[in-house]
């Protein structure tokens, strides 16, 4: 009789760990993908701001490269330039910046925003907007992500010259 109550305990329980682990089973995955989603954010972030310290590095030495003098004969040099006029230079850095670090194409192209306080400093912020990879559409719409770089605009004139 005990062998009978021993057989039928086992037949009531043949298939658990099959429904076991088809009730697990998604919620791991969906736990791993939310880590693999994580991980390729925080790429993405980092990647968006070393373009954009990169854009401000670049774009801060107007109108030329560091070291190259601002001449007299060259009248745009002397004035500071604003925004909207450095905008194409900075998308063209910006985006060649990101094809350089993010070979994996963990965020999408990145577009670049230039403001300009004309104050007593001349600061330059560039703005790098781009957004993630998204790895569950239907968890995460849009991952957006930006990142601020700024610093004083370096106008590069002859000894001299005010």
């Amino acid at each position: 009789m005990t062998r009978g109550r021993r057989r039928g305990v086992r037949d009531r329980e043949r298939g658990v760990s099959a429904v076991e682990f088809a009730i697990l089973t998604p919620s791991l995955l969906i736990l791993i993908f939310l880590l693999i989603q994580a991980g390729l954010y925080y790429h993405a972030v980092n990647v968006t701001q070393a373009v954009a310290q990169t854009t401000a590095r670049v774009i801060r030495t107007y109108p030329g490269t560091p070291g190259e003098p601002c001449l007299p004969s060259n009248p745009a040099c002397t004035t500071v330039p604003t925004g909207p006029s450095l905008e194409p230079r900075a998308n063209r850095v910006a985006v060649q910046t990101w094809q350089d670090l993010d070979a994996n194409k963990t965020s999408a192209r990145p577009t670049a925003t230039v403001l300009v306080d004309v104050g007593a400093y001349n600061q330059l912020t560039v703005t790098i907007r781009s957004h993630a990879v998204n790895l569950l559409p239907g968890l995460f719409p849009t991952l957006p992500v930006t990142a601020r770089a700024s610093g004083p605009i370096e106008i590069f004139k002859p000894q001299g010259t005010n």
